[in-house]
């Protein structure tokens, strides 16, 4: 029995209900000067985003996954400055920009393999790597608020 499904891109019916939809795609970092394609990742207007696997799609970048995130499990975990975070916040504050929000995986991609993190640790290191991207998603939600009630106020 053959099956077939057939698509009329002419037609348009109404959008897709922001509940029902997202995106593992994001703005890259690694190669923006070359090919940066933040107007078009706006024009999808994804409700939110999923951070799985990005440190995949963006080579030589230290993001996201927890290993690149704090590197060195024998260093203290509630120091903040053993941690790299500069990387993942700049994806981050680009997918903000372009109106979407992050569905923050916490964990690693699964072709990076890594030393496990010891059982007694994951917990501070998840606890500050939670800490520090919710006051990031705070600042930043209030940056894209207040951009849109300035260009609210300009129409």
């Amino acid at each position: 029995m053959d099956h077939r499904i057939t698509v009329d891109y002419s037609t348009h019916k109404g959008l897709i209900r922001k509940e029902l939809y997202g995106s593992g795609l994001h703005i890259f970092v690694s190669d923006r000067n070359i090919s940066d394609f933040s107007d078009v990742f706006k024009t999808l207007r994804f409700p939110a985003v999923r951070n799985h696997d990005w440190s995949l799609n963006n080579p030589n970048q230290r993001l996201i996954d927890i290993h690149h995130i704090f590197p060195l499990l024998h260093l203290d975990p509630s120091d903040e400055r053993n941690y790299y975070f500069a990387p993942s916040d700049e994806v981050i504050r680009l997918v903000y920009e372009a109106d979407s929000k992050v569905f923050y995986r916490l964990g690693t991609s699964i072709e990076h393999p890594f030393q496990h993190l010891p059982s007694d640790r994951f917990p501070q290191i998840r606890g500050s790597l939670r800490r520090r991207h919710t006051a990031l998603h705070a600042r930043l939600e209030q940056r894209v608020s207040l951009r849109h009630e300035i260009l609210g106020n300009l129409e």
